[in-house]
């Protein structure tokens, strides 16, 4: 993460409550889409890794052009920051970034209840319908591990749950 940055670290937060949102949105619904932010063509190095992912449909569309970050080629979408190294091999050189863990966002893990029927990943219960998505992109892979419970989020109306990507 760029150091000393309020803005930076703004547009993170900013990316993982939308992908929350929009990994609740329901299916008949088109996803969310940014209203005061341009949208930019998905960079041809990302476009694949990108469509296999889900492409708008899941992750929303471009919202920054392609630019350096760590040695890394990045663009911000709605509801990731995908990455592309070009010194990496294999299916190690695309990755969502570590958006959780940057912004350090984490709850304490709970133990497991025998008779629930949620699914639970290293210490947290996951919502239903965000295992859905979880299980789509790879979860351990692309999503990484979950950060924090289920939440609801009254100002939004809106249930969230954070994870490391």
């Amino acid at each position: 993460m760029i150091k000393g940055s309020a803005r930076f670290r703004n547009l993170l937060l900013l990316l993982i409550v939308v992908w929350v949102g929009n990994a609740c949105n329901p299916a008949n619904e088109s996803p969310l889409t940014p209203t005061t932010a341009e949208t930019y063509p998905v960079d041809k190095s990302l476009r694949e890794y990108y469509e296999d992912l889900g492409g708008a449909d899941l992750l929303g569309p471009a919202i920054s052009p392609i630019f350096e970050h760590d040695n890394q080629q990045c663009q911000y979408l709605v509801s990731a920051l995908m990455c592309y190294n070009p010194l990496a091999t294999g299916v190690e050189r695309f990755a969502l970034a570590p958006l959780g863990l940057d912004l350090d966002v984490h709850d304490d893990p709970q133990a497991m209840v025998a008779d629930s029927d949620e699914p639970f990943v290293d210490g947290y219960f996951i919502y239903q319908d965000f295992y859905k998505i979880y299980q789509q992109l790879n979860g351990p892979v692309n999503v990484g591990k979950p950060l924090t419970r289920v939440r609801y989020n009254y100002d939004q109306q809106r249930v969230e749950q954070y994870f490391e990507k």
